[in-house]
């Protein structure tokens, strides 16, 4: 179990104080398509993704919304862990998933007693939540092209991290996390075929004009 702990993450922890999560960790399997958290549910685990893709998502009666696309190393839910007892919000596997998941209460113990593991938490912890709040605050007043730029981007540089990857989501996923409609993705992923800007085949995304989706995310 240690050698999952071998991460940017847990690079202030000591090996005892590793040892100590991995006694406690347990891993669990998802297949695509399965609830991991539904919002409400108790939060009293740390869940990493070790491995897979997942999608965190705001939802209410009908309504549902993607939030963020979870890489590896990621911890699910994370927001949540620090000032409610549930979930705030739900997450599905997008990808065949594993999770290794230990008990909340050792974190909180950590956090207090090693310094540098608590700064680090905690400047990560800002990073996301002004990621997020930079995200959503803007993205309304961009148009529906520079919307989808942005989201061709992000899924590019920080879940990725290449220009030319698998797409693990759907039309329709791509049209929640840009907030507009399927048919609105359907039409501009056409037309940024159509201007050499991506090429897509299949599932395989590849992004041809990287300054041109940039500038087209700056104008909106």
């Amino acid at each position: 179990m240690v050698k999952y702990l071998n991460i940017n993450l847990f690079k202030h922890l000591y090996k005892w104080e590793k040892k100590k999560i991995a006694e406690n960790a347990i891993i669990t399997e998802y297949d695509k398509g399965d609830l991991i958290v539904k919002r409400g549910s108790d939060n009293n685990r740390v869940l990493l993704l070790i491995e897979g893709y997942v999608k965190l998502y705001a939802e209410d009666q009908d309504y549902q919304r993607i939030i963020d696309i979870l890489k590896p190393e990621r911890i699910i839910g994370i927001l949540s862990l620090f000032n409610r007892d549930v979930y705030e919000m739900s997450c599905e596997a997008i990808t065949q998933v594993r999770i290794l998941s230990f008990d909340k209460s050792i974190l909180w113990k950590l956090l207090v007693s090693n310094h540098n593991f608590n700064r680090f938490w905690l400047t990560n912890l800002s990073v996301l939540i002004n990621r997020y709040i930079q995200f959503f605050a803007f993205q309304n007043k961009k148009n529906v092209r520079g919307r989808i730029a942005e989201v061709l981007l992000y899924l590019s540089n920080f879940v990725y991290h290449s220009k030319y990857f698998y797409q693990t989501l759907t039309r329709k996923e791509l049209a929640e996390l840009a907030n507009t409609s399927t048919e609105t993705v359907i039409r501009i992923l056409s037309e940024f075929r159509r201007e050499k800007v991506i090429e897509i085949n299949g599932k395989m995304v590849k992004i041809l004009n990287d300054s041109y989706l940039q500038e087209m995310q700056k104008k909106g």
